[in-house]
């Protein structure tokens, strides 16, 4: 479940497109998001009603002229997602009519419709909840920061795309932050040049639930080339702990180069922050852009707390 494609070294040149953008740049330009109608909405219920989801069941879709609309809106977001900024929000899910169950058949159906869903661990998960699960004793590992409530920061996952549904908000934080990793590259080779070797040579990355040797096999380049277009694989974290585990200490640069693209990623120029609300259902291509979320308070009740489900799509 290592970063998946074919990768080659990417060249010392800054990179041009529509998925280079900054935090104002990506403000000005709704594009990216999408409100269902109310129309849409019922095409939404039948999804969750489905027992599985198949090539047949799009065929079906395609025959239904109340679907068309909902149909142009999936193939809008995967250019935007392909082509265009590498992010798509899709807003206003009435989230109180779905049980979780349902909510689970409709995440995967929606994400057929741009892929294959990928397992996430060894247990074989296409669903995670991503909650926080600190009150049960399962906050130790530092790579499994989707089960707490402290900051995570910025990173990228093992899929070509992530998708997140928002089921219930915290008490109060928690807001979620992209960043281009176009535009991080971009600054970093005229201000910092010096760390885009390291950055291109790779890291041993922490793969804990991922693998059964909990490291990966060999150094995965941050910067690489895929298909003609900068790529990025990021996690600090992760990179710090698979160095341990593979007995193979960072140099200076090579810590420099991961605090600077942290730091960058961080920078409110690069990074544009929102808040998920139920019924929100963001995807974002993982080669393409950064993902982190502050810190958040939750509220006592079980039934309450912070809830997303997350899909990984190749």
């Amino acid at each position: 479940m290592e970063a998946q494609g074919k990768r080659i070294r990417w060249s010392t040149r800054p990179t041009k497109g529509p998925y280079v953008w900054t935090a104002s740049e990506l403000c000005d330009n709704a594009s990216w998001q999408h409100v269902w109608s109310e129309q849409e909405q019922k095409i939404l219920q039948n999804l969750s009603e489905m027992v599985t989801f198949t090539s047949d069941a799009i065929g079906a879709l395609e025959r239904q002229p109340e679907a068309r609309s909902f149909l142009r809106i999936i193939e809008q977001a995967k250019n935007v997602l392909s082509y265009g900024r590498g992010l798509f929000l899709f807003r206003g899910i009435e989230i109180q009519k779905f049980k979780i169950s349902e909510l689970t058949t409709l995440l995967l159906a929606v994400a057929r419709m741009f892929g294959s869903p990928a397992i996430q661990n060894t247990k074989g998960d296409l669903i995670q909840l991503i909650t926080d699960r600190s009150g049960l004793g399962e906050s130790g590992s530092i790579t499994q920061g989707r089960r707490g409530c402290a900051e995570m920061g910025p990173h990228t996952d093992s899929s070509n795309i992530v998708g997140l549904l928002c089921v219930r908000q915290a008490r109060r934080g928690g807001e979620t932050r992209v960043s281009s990793a176009g535009a991080l590259f971009n600054e970093l080779l005229k201000d910092y040049a010096h760390v885009i070797g390291p950055l291109c040579s790779g890291f041993y990355f922490d793969m804990s639930g991922k693998n059964k040797a909990g490291v990966s096999e060999g150094p995965l380049p941050v910067f690489s080339c895929e298909a003609g277009k900068l790529s990025c694989y990021y996690n600090k974290k992760r990179i710090e702990v698979g160095s341990e585990k593979a007995r193979v200490a960072l140099s200076e640069v090579e810590h420099e180069s991961i605090e600077r693209l942290n730091s960058l990623a961080m920078a409110t120029r690069n990074s544009y922050e929102f808040l998920l609300e139920p019924g929100d259902l963001l995807l974002a291509d993982n080669r393409r852009v950064l993902h982190s979320r502050r810190a958040y308070e939750d509220w006592q009740e079980e039934e309450r707390k912070r809830l997303l489900l997350r899909v990984w799509i190749n």
